[in-house]
């Protein structure tokens, strides 16, 4: 997995796509430092300026033979050939909550004018409450990763986490897990179970040192395509 993370980045940065974690690789990034170590997938975000070249430009990649592609979801799940696991890849959109001229909002607050979220009202409707407020989201931060010794890097996480972990997790998203609700033994959905205690030693505190001041700028509101 922490090979695959590695390729996936090294391709979305290649193609000059803002990113950032989301789901539960950006839960194991906050709370464990990297990927959580029962977790056999990953989840990727997609800004909404290069959402809207996603599909046309993973169609030239799948022809160079290296990767493959699939829908599903309300996702795009990558993988290096037909070997698991995979990646999911998510577009997003932002999303206008009020009308108004977005070009003459610099005076308002970005918050109570739109919201970033996915694109697909698939993807929607399977990960209820995984929207971003822009302060929330903007600007992007580099996290360091931890996991194998090639995948020691620094990918964009966003800003502060913090209240989208609650709303997607739960309040005590830092000091318990959920199990796993898809078996992929069986490729069941498992019967729900109450959260599991984490020591300490399993989890890092968000706001660790390897979070940096580094940042990329949000993009121009009004440059946007309003959904």
């Amino acid at each position: 997995m922490y090979n695959l993370l590695r390729d996936l980045w090294d391709l979305l940065d290649e193609l000059r796509m803002e990113y950032w974690l989301t789901g539960a690789t950006l839960l194991g990034l906050c709370r464990h430092g990297g990927q959580i170590p029962w977790n056999a997938s990953a989840a990727v975000a997609v800004g909404p300026l290069d959402s809207q070249r996603l599909t046309s430009d993973f169609e030239r990649v799948r022809k160079e033979g290296n990767w493959t592609f699939e829908e599903v979801d309300g996702c795009t799940r990558c993988r290096k050939g037909d070997r698991w696991p995979f990646i999911a890849v998510y577009a997003t959109e932002l999303h206008q909550l009020v009308a108004c001229d977005l070009y003459a909002t610099e005076e308002r607050d970005a918050d109570a004018v739109a919201e970033i979220r996915y694109s697909s009202e698939k993807a929607r409707l399977a990960r209820p409450g995984e929207t971003w407020t822009v302060s929330e989201l903007y600007p992007l931060k580099a996290w360091t990763f931890r996991g194998s010794a090639r995948c020691r890097s620094r990918p964009p996480a966003p800003h502060d986490s913090r209240a989208w972990l609650a709303r997607v997790y739960g309040a005590d998203w830092r000091t318990s897990a959920r199990p796993p609700v898809w078996n992929f033994r069986t490729n069941e959905r498992s019967a729900p179970t109450d959260p599991v205690p984490l020591l300490d030693s399993d989890r890092v505190p968000l706001g660790d040192p390897s979070l940096t001041a580094a940042a990329l700028p949000p993009p121009p509101l009004g440059s946007l395509r309003i959904s």
